[in-house]
């Protein structure tokens, strides 16, 4: 964690009013704009290639390894040509992309790489840290972040090439109103009081109403015009919530624990269960955002689930989450050209590692997918 507190705490660091926000700046920085080509993996939320379109660039998706939920680098490189200027690396679920390889791919074109740690804070990859070995790294604060403050991204730029001009960038950026800070601030307070993994798909339903309503800042808000209208490219993180996010970050050693613990866990008794756990690289230490899991028939193991009251999460339920096949072109995205990613997604489910979990949920939650013949 000290290398991250240390980064986050620098002068490379910038904050901005959401993660998709940080990335965009990122790209600006990089003097990345129309018609360029950016790599990167399906499996993934709108908030990685709604900032690409909305910079004029073309996103292109490259499949996924099934095992790491992340890019396939043996693909990356037929995806390459003189309009390509940059790859982000996705750490799916906080497991570590296959950085080496990618990394050599980037030289050898002479490429960017940013790494989108939106999963993760504090997973390592051949003792160090993710979100170091790139030209710069993106993280999101949202709801279900490691790192929750309501709304809320960063950028830390390792490469002194593009630092000076994304100073000059984050400069033009403006604070949100104070009636955006307050309505999400009074979201993150309503939400520590009454989230629970009992009460997750009442508060589930209620916050997508009530953000289809325009009653909560939502974390999506997509429609024709949102990528290219969304007034929210031009703010920064307010100081208030920069204030929340740096006692936060005091809370990470314990978190890191907790989750680690929990992911033992869970190995421990889906195995027990007879069901598959979760693959781990050997050249990794990881720290899961939630623990994903691959099942038969999801819509029913979700179904189940909200009857019994126990906490699952679908995402990414497509390709391109929260799309459906029928928006993607907003996206550039073509349905059948992942196949491994579109499986993926049709039966992933994932358990939660947050500090609301308990030992006897954990035991309750597997008990519940055996009985439940997720395999």
């Amino acid at each position: 964690m000290y290398l991250f507190e240390k980064q986050i705490k620098s002068d490379s660091a910038f904050f901005f009013y959401r993660g998709r926000v940080a990335l965009y700046a990122i790209l600006k920085s990089m003097d990345i704009g129309q018609g360029d080509e950016i790599i990167i993996q399906a499996f993934t939320c709108i908030a990685v290639p709604e900032p690409i379109i909305k910079i004029g660039a073309v996103p292109i998706y490259v499949d996924i390894n099934s095992q790491t939920y992340s890019a396939n680098a043996s693909l990356i490189e037929q995806k390459i040509n003189q309009l390509t200027k940059a790859i982000i690396v996705q750490h799916t679920y906080g497991i570590p992309a296959d950085v080496d390889n990618i990394l050599a791919i980037a030289k050898k074109y002479r490429l960017f790489v940013i790494e989108d740690c939106c999963h993760s804070i504090g997973s390592v990859y051949k003792k160090q840290m993710i979100g170091a070995f790139s030209d710069a790294s993106i993280y999101s604060f949202e709801w279900g972040k490691p790192l929750i403050i309501g709304l809320g991204g960063c950028a830390i730029v390792h490469n002194k090439n593009i630092l000076n001009k994304m100073r000059i960038i984050y400069n033009t950026f403006t604070y949100p109103p104070v009636t955006d800070i307050w309505r999400i601030h009074m979201q993150y307070i309503l939400y520590k009081i009454i989230f629970r993994p009992c009460a997750f798909w009442t508060i589930r339903r209620l916050y997508r109403t009530f953000s289809k309503l325009g009653l909560v800042i939502g974390t999506f808000k997509f429609n024709q015009s949102s990528i290219t209208s969304s007034a929210d490219y031009n703010k920064k993180m307010s100081l208030f919530h920069k204030h929340l996010l740096m006692k936060k970050i005091k809370e990470l050693d314990q978190d890191f624990r907790r989750r680690k613990i929990f992911a033992s866990f869970y190995a421990k008794y889906l195995n027990k269960a007879g069901i598959k756990s979760l693959y781990a690289p050997a050249h990794c230490q990881t720290v899961l955002l939630r623990y994903p899991l691959m099942c038969k028939n999801k819509e029913n193991i979700l179904s189940l689930a909200k009857k019994k009251r126990i906490e699952l999460t679908t995402w990414y339920d497509s390709a391109i989450h929260p799309l459906n096949e029928k928006d993607f072109h907003f996206v550039k995205y073509i349905q059948g050209s992942c196949p491994n990613a579109e499986k993926t997604a049709r039966s992933v489910v994932s358990l939660p590692m947050h500090d609301r979990v308990t030992l006897k949920q954990i035991k309750k939650t597997v008990a519940f997918l055996k009985n439940a013949n997720i395999i």
